[in-house]
């Protein structure tokens, strides 16, 4: 099962975007990791921020995040279903994630707390 945990955008100027999205969405910032990546909570949501060093190869713009429960079975999927997994990245126990371009050339994340088998 997947379930979107959030979205981000690639920031690559972390000061002057944080400013931004706190004057007009009222965000907080519930957590910084320097110039890298900023979470910021909202009403009723969150959203993140993330140094270009920090999203997928060559991606602007808005990445979305799916959690999975198991990130090798839905990497499967993804490419039994004509999608393509175009990176991967253990962050240790921060869990892992999986880079997909769908059959359109959308990008997106999946997003596992397990650990590498």
């Amino acid at each position: 099962m997947t379930t979107l945990k959030y979205a981000y955008i690639i920031s690559p100027e972390m000061n002057a975007a944080q400013d931004f999205y706190t004057s007009v969405l009222g965000m907080r910032t519930n957590f910084r990791d320097g110039d890298r990546w900023l979470e910021m909570q909202g009403d009723t949501g969150r959203l993140s921020l993330a140094a270009t060093e920090e999203a997928p190869k060559e991606a602007t713009g808005t990445i979305l995040v799916f959690e999975c429960s198991d990130l090798d079975r839905t990497c499967q999927l993804v490419t039994e279903s004509g999608g393509q997994i175009v990176d991967t990245r253990n962050m240790g126990p921060h869990g892992r994630t999986a880079t997909v371009e769908d059959p359109n050339g959308n990008l997106f994340q999946l997003f596992s707390k397990q650990a590498q088998k």
